[in-house]
């Protein structure tokens, strides 16, 4: 949030308008990109200078810091890409809320002690000869000393 006040003058009011705007596009049309979410809500097609002055300075939209409040929120996530499998434009969808957790029951697991490690494997019995090369080996199979 405070990013965007300083990069484009948002207040909170802009933005939960922006987010839910976004919101009601991904609801009405599922799976989208970046790009076609920012037609669709004009607000999202502001563009924010990343790094300005510097060698590196670049131009992103507002899009892409909604999208990534919104799936840190665990709001929204990505769906499949636009393309083929290597595509690098995903699309974005809304994501099934999460269940929610019995508070105590939550608790209780993380303080209970942790289990105490399994004892590593026991080495072979000594009632099995051990093997050795010489006679293991499967050139040796007609040798006198098998």
């Amino acid at each position: 949030m405070d990013r965007l006040h300083q990069a484009v003058g948002w207040d909170e009011h802009r933005y939960t308008a922006a987010e839910n705007a976004a919101l009601a596009v991904l609801a009405s049309r599922g799976e989208v990109t970046a790009a076609e979410l920012a037609d669709a809500v004009p607000a999202l097609r502001e563009q924010i200078v990343t790094f300005p002055g510097r060698p590196y300075e670049s131009r992103q939209r507002v899009c892409a810091t909604v999208l990534g409040s919104l799936a840190a929120e665990g709001r929204v996530r990505r769906a499949r890409p636009a393309g083929n499998w290597a595509s690098a434009q995903l699309r974005c969808a809304l994501a099934e809320p999460l269940p929610a957790l019995p508070t105590a029951e939550a608790k209780a697991v993380l303080a209970r002690p942790p289990s105490k490690p399994k004892p590593p494997a026991s080495p072979p019995s000594s009632a099995q000869p051990a093997s050795s090369p010489a006679t293991d080996h499967p050139s040796n199979a007609g040798s006198p000393s098998n």
